[in-house]
């Protein structure tokens, strides 16, 4: 008897697995395309389709074509909603053939807060609900009532009827009192309604949209004066108010000092330099390649220390320097929390500092100072 009981539980698990893999592939499937799985419109359109009984599946932005159509017809869906973070909106496209009643359009369909004035994204999130859930979910509607429902209703009328007059009724004899305490009986209580009650749908969560950045990487200065080229540090931190502008802060740090040779010593140059400035985003904020453009202002300080034999005699010292400066850079995002980015940092000296020795010029820096890196990029 137990080899039987077994082979029986195994049939009905799998008649339920495929039961409800029926009942899934019945239910609309729709994609949704954003900047990142973890953006507030994205999270709040999934898990309200979620409430709804569709399934969802989410792709990042910059890693599918563009086309809703072909992205709905390659992965079998009914709809594609596409998030834009910047303008702010959904761009939704239906499947003609899956949706219900006789207005079905093929064309693209954009929500955007133009349509009101800005609005928040939580709102931008819930028209995208609404239009997909009246594109996708039939509303049925009520049938006429047949002859005998007509019947059954009006006999119930009667019968209702003689209760109400009897709840007022009162006496001719029973005098003003009596007719008094007839107009103070209370009503009887409503039927509770049977209409469906609407829940708050459930908040979105916080805005995670990489306002702050920070940067480290490898670098290396030239300075076409006399200074060989000299390896350094680069460190920088970024706050973006707007997905196309921000502000950026650079330090950079020499990792070994710039050392010139000459008949009378030796002389080691260390250049340490800092700057703030704008940064302007020139390609789409949402796609995973992304070319940027800098200005800015900053300092340097440099420190020098020299060592040469009798009779000449050694000194060191220190000296600062306006650095205005200008820059490039292209980063391409490997996760929604990492990029490598390459820079280039053109920068002018201000004034010109010059290195002698002996009575004669050896050396300048920073007429002008390149400064290229490559490294990570952080956006928590």
């Amino acid at each position: 008897m137990r080899p039987i009981r077994r082979w029986i539980a195994l049939w009905a698990a799998v008649t339920a697995i495929v039961a409800g893999s029926l009942v899934m592939a019945d239910g609309p499937r729709v994609i949704i395309i954003g900047p990142s799985p973890k953006h507030p419109t994205v999270v709040r359109v999934r898990d309200e389709l979620h409430i709804l009984g569709i399934e969802v599946e989410v792709m990042i932005s910059g890693k599918t074509e563009s086309d809703l159509a072909a992205i709905a017809r390659q992965r079998n869906a009914a709809a594609v909603a596409r998030v834009e973070d910047w303008p702010p909106e959904v761009i939704v496209w239906v499947d003609p053939a899956r949706q219900p009643g006789g207005t079905a359009t093929s064309a693209e369909i954009r929500v955007s807060e133009s349509l009101s004035g800005p609005v928040e994204s939580g709102l931008l999130a819930l028209r995208a609900i609404e239009l997909l859930r009246g594109k996708l979910i039939p509303v049925p509607i009520a049938e006429p009532a047949s002859e005998k429902d007509a019947g059954d209703a009006e006999g119930l009328a009667d019968v209702e009827a003689p209760v109400e007059d009897a709840a007022i009724n009162v006496p001719p004899d029973a005098g003003e009192d009596a007719t008094a305490d007839a107009a103070n009986i209370p009503a009887p209580p409503a039927p509770p309604s049977s209409a469906p009650r609407l829940f708050p749908a459930p908040r979105a969560p916080a805005e995670h949209d990489h306002r702050f950045s920070g940067f480290f990487a490898g670098a290396a200065l030239v300075s076409p004066g006399g200074a060989p080229i000299t390896p350094y540090i680069r460190l920088g931190a970024g706050w973006s108010p707007n997905p196309r502008i921000g502000v950026e802060s650079v330090v950079f740090l020499p990792v070994a000092p710039a050392t010139i040779s000459m008949p009378e010593g030796i002389i080691e140059l260390r250049a340490l330099g800092f700057g703030v400035g704008p940064i302007a985003r020139l390609t789409d904020p949402a796609a995973n390649l992304s070319a940027t453009a800098t200005i800015g202002m900053g300092a340097m300080l440099i420190l020098f220390e020299g060592s040469a034999p009798p009779p000449y005699l050694s000194n060191k010292g220190s000296r600062w320097t306006a650095l205005p400066y200008a820059g490039a850079g292209l980063s391409y995002r490997l996760h929604p929390m990492f990029a490598v980015r390459a820079d280039t940092i053109a920068a002018i000296a201000l004034p010109e500092p010059v290195v002698r020795a002996a009575m004669r010029e050896v050396a300048s820096i920073g007429r002008p100072a390149l400064l290229f890196s490559f490294g990570i990029e952080v956006r928590p």
